[in-house]
Protein backbone atom coordinates (compact mmCIF):
# COMPACT_ATOMS: atom_id res chain seq x y z
CA UNK A 1 0.00 0.00 0.00
CA UNK A 2 1.17 3.50 -0.92
CA UNK A 3 1.90 5.68 2.41
CA UNK A 4 1.23 9.39 1.84
CA UNK A 5 1.31 12.20 3.83
CA UNK A 6 -2.22 14.36 3.29
CA UNK A 7 -1.34 18.38 3.43
CA UNK A 8 -3.57 20.20 5.56
CA UNK A 9 -3.10 23.34 3.68
CA UNK A 10 -3.40 21.61 -0.13
CA UNK A 11 -6.94 23.12 -1.64
CA UNK A 12 -7.13 20.40 -3.73
CA UNK A 13 -7.06 18.06 -0.80
CA UNK A 14 -10.24 19.79 1.01
CA UNK A 15 -13.55 18.08 1.01
CA UNK A 16 -16.67 19.77 -0.49
CA UNK A 17 -17.53 21.13 2.40
CA UNK A 18 -18.50 24.47 3.20
CA UNK A 19 -18.92 26.36 6.53
CA UNK A 20 -22.66 26.79 6.56
CA UNK A 21 -22.77 22.67 6.95
CA UNK A 22 -24.20 21.09 10.39
CA UNK A 23 -21.46 18.61 10.81
CA UNK A 24 -18.59 21.37 9.96
CA UNK A 25 -20.19 24.30 12.18
CA UNK A 26 -20.84 21.41 14.84
CA UNK A 27 -16.71 20.38 14.49
CA UNK A 28 -16.20 24.23 14.95
CA UNK A 29 -17.84 24.42 18.12
CA UNK A 30 -15.23 21.80 19.31
CA UNK A 31 -12.22 22.23 17.59
CA UNK A 32 -11.74 25.53 18.63
CA UNK A 33 -9.06 28.01 16.47
CA UNK A 34 -9.69 30.99 13.77
CA UNK A 35 -6.01 29.65 12.27
CA UNK A 36 -5.50 28.05 9.29
CA UNK A 37 -4.22 24.96 10.36
CA UNK A 38 -7.67 25.21 12.18
CA UNK A 39 -9.67 25.47 9.20
CA UNK A 40 -8.48 22.63 7.36
CA UNK A 41 -8.16 20.38 10.25
CA UNK A 42 -12.00 20.33 10.36
CA UNK A 43 -12.14 19.52 7.02
CA UNK A 44 -9.99 17.35 7.06
CA UNK A 45 -11.11 15.66 10.08
CA UNK A 46 -14.82 15.81 8.58
CA UNK A 47 -13.18 13.73 5.47
CA UNK A 48 -11.39 11.14 7.20
CA UNK A 49 -15.09 10.67 9.26
CA UNK A 50 -16.21 9.21 5.76
CA UNK A 51 -13.87 6.29 5.68
CA UNK A 52 -12.73 3.32 7.85
CA UNK A 53 -9.38 3.18 6.61
CA UNK A 54 -6.30 3.16 9.63
CA UNK A 55 -5.08 6.51 10.18
CA UNK A 56 -2.08 8.20 12.55
CA UNK A 57 -2.41 11.59 14.06
CA UNK A 58 1.26 12.92 14.49
CA UNK A 59 1.74 16.13 17.25
CA UNK A 60 3.30 17.19 20.33
CA UNK A 61 2.07 16.03 23.21
CA UNK A 62 -1.16 18.51 24.51
CA UNK A 63 -1.67 19.35 20.91
CA UNK A 64 -5.27 17.44 20.82
CA UNK A 65 -4.64 14.31 19.08
CA UNK A 66 -7.29 12.44 20.95
CA UNK A 67 -10.21 15.21 20.13
CA UNK A 68 -9.63 14.95 17.07
CA UNK A 69 -9.61 10.95 17.08
CA UNK A 70 -12.86 11.74 19.00
CA UNK A 71 -14.26 14.24 16.40
CA UNK A 72 -13.14 11.63 13.66
CA UNK A 73 -15.41 8.68 15.52
CA UNK A 74 -18.57 11.42 16.59
CA UNK A 75 -18.78 12.35 12.73
CA UNK A 76 -18.45 8.83 11.50
CA UNK A 77 -21.39 6.00 10.47
CA UNK A 78 -19.72 4.52 13.96
CA UNK A 79 -20.62 7.53 15.99
CA UNK A 80 -23.52 5.53 18.30
CA UNK A 81 -20.70 2.39 18.77
CA UNK A 82 -18.04 2.95 21.75
CA UNK A 83 -15.13 4.64 20.97
CA UNK A 84 -12.45 3.40 23.10
CA UNK A 85 -8.93 5.04 23.89
CA UNK A 86 -5.97 3.40 25.11
CA UNK A 87 -2.49 5.11 25.46
CA UNK A 88 1.08 2.26 25.45
CA UNK A 89 2.50 4.50 27.49
CA UNK A 90 0.13 3.99 30.32
CA UNK A 91 0.61 0.12 30.32
CA UNK A 92 3.33 -1.87 30.75
CA UNK A 93 4.71 -4.09 28.28
CA UNK A 94 3.87 -6.96 29.86
CA UNK A 95 0.26 -6.62 29.28
CA UNK A 96 -0.59 -4.88 26.78
CA UNK A 97 -0.93 -7.40 24.43
CA UNK A 98 -3.79 -9.03 26.94
CA UNK A 99 -5.04 -5.43 27.30
CA UNK A 100 -5.76 -5.26 23.31
CA UNK A 101 -6.44 -8.82 22.47
CA UNK A 102 -7.65 -10.08 25.99
CA UNK A 103 -6.92 -12.61 28.86
CA UNK A 104 -7.97 -15.84 27.29
CA UNK A 105 -10.13 -16.26 30.58
CA UNK A 106 -7.32 -15.07 33.06
CA UNK A 107 -7.70 -11.12 34.41
CA UNK A 108 -4.35 -9.72 34.30
CA UNK A 109 -5.01 -6.24 34.38
CA UNK A 110 -7.75 -3.97 35.11
CA UNK A 111 -7.83 -2.42 31.51
CA UNK A 112 -9.00 -5.63 30.78
CA UNK A 113 -11.19 -6.55 33.02
CA UNK A 114 -14.08 -7.78 30.58
CA UNK A 115 -11.18 -10.49 29.68
CA UNK A 116 -12.38 -9.61 25.95
CA UNK A 117 -9.83 -7.01 25.55
CA UNK A 118 -10.39 -3.78 23.86
CA UNK A 119 -10.83 -4.31 20.80
CA UNK A 120 -13.70 -6.28 21.33
CA UNK A 121 -14.83 -3.65 23.47
CA UNK A 122 -14.50 -1.58 20.87
CA UNK A 123 -16.68 -3.57 18.04
CA UNK A 124 -18.46 -1.77 15.68
CA UNK A 125 -16.76 1.56 16.75
CA UNK A 126 -13.50 2.76 16.84
CA UNK A 127 -10.25 2.12 18.63
CA UNK A 128 -7.77 5.21 19.61
CA UNK A 129 -4.28 3.87 19.83
CA UNK A 130 -1.75 6.17 21.33
CA UNK A 131 2.34 5.45 21.23
CA UNK A 132 2.14 2.60 18.23
CA UNK A 133 5.73 3.12 18.20
CA UNK A 134 6.75 2.26 21.36
CA UNK A 135 6.05 -1.59 21.02
CA UNK A 136 7.27 -4.53 19.88
CA UNK A 137 7.53 -5.57 16.20
CA UNK A 138 5.59 -8.38 17.38
CA UNK A 139 2.79 -6.48 18.65
CA UNK A 140 2.26 -4.60 15.90
CA UNK A 141 2.09 -7.46 13.55
CA UNK A 142 -0.43 -8.32 15.73
CA UNK A 143 -2.10 -5.08 15.39
CA UNK A 144 -1.66 -5.18 11.65
CA UNK A 145 -2.99 -8.63 11.16
CA UNK A 146 -6.27 -7.41 12.80
CA UNK A 147 -6.35 -4.64 10.33
CA UNK A 148 -6.13 -6.65 7.37
CA UNK A 149 -8.26 -9.68 8.42
CA UNK A 150 -10.79 -8.12 11.15
CA UNK A 151 -9.54 -11.55 13.02
CA UNK A 152 -8.96 -12.41 16.75
CA UNK A 153 -7.84 -15.56 17.40
CA UNK A 154 -9.11 -17.21 20.75
CA UNK A 155 -6.75 -19.54 21.42
CA UNK A 156 -8.47 -20.87 24.71
CA UNK A 157 -11.53 -21.60 23.49
CA UNK A 158 -9.97 -22.43 19.88
CA UNK A 159 -12.32 -20.27 17.84
CA UNK A 160 -11.71 -17.29 15.49
CA UNK A 161 -13.66 -13.93 16.01
CA UNK A 162 -14.49 -11.35 13.86
CA UNK A 163 -14.79 -7.40 15.42
CA UNK A 164 -15.49 -4.55 13.05
CA UNK A 165 -13.73 -1.79 14.28
CA UNK A 166 -12.00 1.00 13.06
CA UNK A 167 -8.35 1.64 13.85
CA UNK A 168 -6.99 5.16 14.80
CA UNK A 169 -3.46 6.02 15.79
CA UNK A 170 -1.37 8.79 17.81
CA UNK A 171 2.09 9.38 18.11
CA UNK A 172 3.85 12.24 19.37
CA UNK A 173 6.98 10.46 16.68
CA UNK A 174 6.57 10.62 13.04
CA UNK A 175 6.55 6.79 11.77
CA UNK A 176 8.78 5.76 8.87
CA UNK A 177 6.89 4.87 5.22
CA UNK A 178 7.53 1.28 5.84
CA UNK A 179 6.38 0.74 9.68
CA UNK A 180 3.28 3.25 8.48
CA UNK A 181 2.54 0.63 5.50
CA UNK A 182 2.87 -2.42 7.60
CA UNK A 183 -0.18 -1.20 9.62
CA UNK A 184 -2.22 -0.28 7.12
CA UNK A 185 -1.69 3.49 7.30
CA UNK A 186 -2.37 5.73 4.67
CA UNK A 187 -2.83 8.75 5.82
CA UNK A 188 -1.33 11.50 8.66
CA UNK A 189 -3.04 14.39 10.18
CA UNK A 190 -0.12 16.44 11.29
CA UNK A 191 -1.00 18.50 14.65
CA UNK A 192 1.00 21.78 14.67
CA UNK A 193 2.19 23.06 18.23
CA UNK A 194 -0.24 25.71 19.67
CA UNK A 195 2.70 28.05 19.41
CA UNK A 196 2.78 28.02 15.55
CA UNK A 197 -0.55 29.02 15.26
CA UNK A 198 -0.54 32.04 17.65
CA UNK A 199 -4.32 33.03 16.07
CA UNK A 200 -5.73 29.81 17.94
CA UNK A 201 -4.82 31.18 21.25
CA UNK A 202 -7.35 34.03 22.41
CA UNK A 203 -10.36 31.74 20.96
CA UNK A 204 -9.19 28.97 22.83
CA UNK A 205 -8.81 31.33 25.86
CA UNK A 206 -11.97 32.91 25.88
CA UNK A 207 -13.66 29.43 25.64
CA UNK A 208 -11.91 27.74 28.22
CA UNK A 209 -12.85 31.17 30.25
CA UNK A 210 -16.55 30.58 29.39
CA UNK A 211 -16.60 26.60 30.16
CA UNK A 212 -15.26 26.76 33.40
CA UNK A 213 -17.41 29.66 34.72
CA UNK A 214 -20.24 27.71 33.65
CA UNK A 215 -18.69 24.53 34.75
CA UNK A 216 -18.13 26.29 38.49
CA UNK A 217 -21.35 28.78 38.26
CA UNK A 218 -19.42 32.03 38.36
CA UNK A 219 -20.01 35.33 36.33
CA UNK A 220 -18.02 34.99 33.26
CA UNK A 221 -15.23 37.27 33.20
CA UNK A 222 -13.49 39.46 30.31
CA UNK A 223 -10.24 38.84 30.08
CA UNK A 224 -8.02 42.34 29.86
CA UNK A 225 -6.07 43.12 27.08
CA UNK A 226 -2.62 42.53 28.93
CA UNK A 227 -3.42 39.38 30.25
CA UNK A 228 -4.60 38.06 26.60
CA UNK A 229 -1.28 39.42 25.28
CA UNK A 230 1.06 37.46 28.16
CA UNK A 231 -1.35 34.28 26.73
CA UNK A 232 -0.54 35.28 23.06
CA UNK A 233 2.95 35.96 23.95
CA UNK A 234 3.58 32.74 25.62
CA UNK A 235 4.91 29.95 23.50
CA UNK A 236 2.72 26.61 25.40
CA UNK A 237 5.20 24.29 25.53
CA UNK A 238 2.92 22.27 26.59
CA UNK A 239 0.44 23.21 24.27
CA UNK A 240 -3.43 22.87 24.55
CA UNK A 241 -3.25 21.15 27.33
CA UNK A 242 -0.87 23.30 29.23
CA UNK A 243 -3.21 26.38 28.25
CA UNK A 244 -6.69 24.76 29.41
CA UNK A 245 -4.72 23.95 32.93
CA UNK A 246 -3.28 27.24 33.72
CA UNK A 247 -6.94 29.06 32.54
CA UNK A 248 -9.07 26.67 34.79
CA UNK A 249 -6.51 27.95 37.47
CA UNK A 250 -6.72 31.52 37.05
CA UNK A 251 -10.94 31.12 36.45
CA UNK A 252 -10.40 29.43 39.93
CA UNK A 253 -8.61 32.62 41.30
CA UNK A 254 -10.36 35.43 39.47
CA UNK A 255 -13.11 37.85 40.19
CA UNK A 256 -16.11 39.94 38.04
CA UNK A 257 -15.39 41.50 35.77
CA UNK A 258 -12.61 40.09 34.23
CA UNK A 259 -9.28 38.51 34.59
CA UNK A 260 -6.28 40.55 34.73
CA UNK A 261 -2.74 39.94 34.28
CA UNK A 262 -1.45 39.60 37.71
CA UNK A 263 -3.08 36.68 37.90
CA UNK A 264 -1.14 34.88 35.09
CA UNK A 265 1.95 32.20 36.72
CA UNK A 266 4.73 35.05 36.49
CA UNK A 267 6.62 32.44 34.11
CA UNK A 268 3.87 33.35 31.70
CA UNK A 269 3.89 37.09 31.78
CA UNK A 270 7.82 37.34 32.00
CA UNK A 271 8.07 37.36 28.52
CA UNK A 272 6.90 40.72 28.41
CA UNK A 273 7.91 43.45 30.57
CA UNK A 274 10.89 46.14 30.39
CA UNK A 275 13.64 45.45 27.83
CA UNK A 276 16.37 46.61 29.36
CA UNK A 277 17.61 49.16 27.29
CA UNK A 278 15.87 52.18 28.14
CA UNK A 279 13.48 53.26 31.35
CA UNK A 280 9.95 53.99 30.58
CA UNK A 281 9.75 57.95 31.28
CA UNK A 282 6.36 55.88 33.54
CA UNK A 283 9.22 54.14 35.81
CA UNK A 284 9.74 50.66 36.64
CA UNK A 285 9.27 48.50 39.74
CA UNK A 286 12.85 46.79 40.10
CA UNK A 287 11.70 43.93 42.20
CA UNK A 288 9.37 42.56 39.67
CA UNK A 289 11.94 43.60 36.68
CA UNK A 290 14.12 41.16 38.58
CA UNK A 291 11.54 38.45 39.50
CA UNK A 292 10.88 38.35 35.33
CA UNK A 293 14.31 37.90 34.64
CA UNK A 294 15.06 34.77 37.31
CA UNK A 295 12.08 33.12 36.02
CA UNK A 296 13.23 34.04 32.31
CA UNK A 297 16.66 32.36 32.97
CA UNK A 298 14.96 29.48 35.36
CA UNK A 299 12.42 28.34 32.62
CA UNK A 300 15.37 28.66 30.02
CA UNK A 301 17.59 26.48 32.06
CA UNK A 302 14.71 23.59 32.31
CA UNK A 303 14.02 23.74 28.83
CA UNK A 304 18.10 23.43 28.01
CA UNK A 305 18.26 20.55 30.52
CA UNK A 306 14.92 19.24 28.80
CA UNK A 307 13.64 19.24 32.65
CA UNK A 308 16.46 17.52 34.14
CA UNK A 309 16.24 19.66 37.15
CA UNK A 310 20.19 18.74 38.71
CA UNK A 311 21.27 20.10 35.42
CA UNK A 312 18.99 22.90 35.41
CA UNK A 313 21.00 23.90 38.54
CA UNK A 314 24.52 23.22 37.24
CA UNK A 315 23.85 25.30 34.32
CA UNK A 316 22.32 28.66 37.15
CA UNK A 317 25.04 27.77 39.37
CA UNK A 318 22.45 26.89 42.35
CA UNK A 319 22.11 24.09 44.65
CA UNK A 320 19.49 21.55 43.48
CA UNK A 321 17.23 22.92 46.86
CA UNK A 322 17.75 26.57 45.97
CA UNK A 323 16.28 25.65 42.52
CA UNK A 324 13.21 23.59 43.89
CA UNK A 325 12.68 26.66 46.17
CA UNK A 326 12.70 29.21 43.42
CA UNK A 327 10.47 26.58 41.15
CA UNK A 328 8.02 26.12 44.31
CA UNK A 329 8.02 30.23 44.62
CA UNK A 330 7.11 30.95 40.90
CA UNK A 331 5.18 28.04 39.97
CA UNK A 332 6.66 26.92 37.10
CA UNK A 333 5.47 24.12 35.75
CA UNK A 334 8.50 21.76 35.00
CA UNK A 335 6.92 19.28 32.83
CA UNK A 336 6.20 22.28 30.54
CA UNK A 337 9.27 23.36 30.54
CA UNK A 338 10.88 20.40 28.77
Amino acid sequence: MQVFERNLFDEKSRPALHTGDEPYQAVRGRLIGESQWSESARRALLAHAAHDNPIIIEGENGTGKELIARLIHENSPRRHAPFVFISFESVSEESVEAVLFGTGGKQLTAFASSQAGLIRSADGGTLYISGIFGVTASLKARIAHFIERAELIDAVAGRIDISDVRIIFGSTLPGQPAELASLGVSDTLKVVPLRQRREDIEPLVRSFVKRFCEETRKELRDVSPEAMFSFCSYDWPGNVAELRGVVWDIVGKSGPPRIEQSLLPLYITSLGGFNGESIPASGINLAQELERIEVKLLCSALKQSHGVQYKAAQLLGLKPTTLNMKLSRYGIDVKAQQ
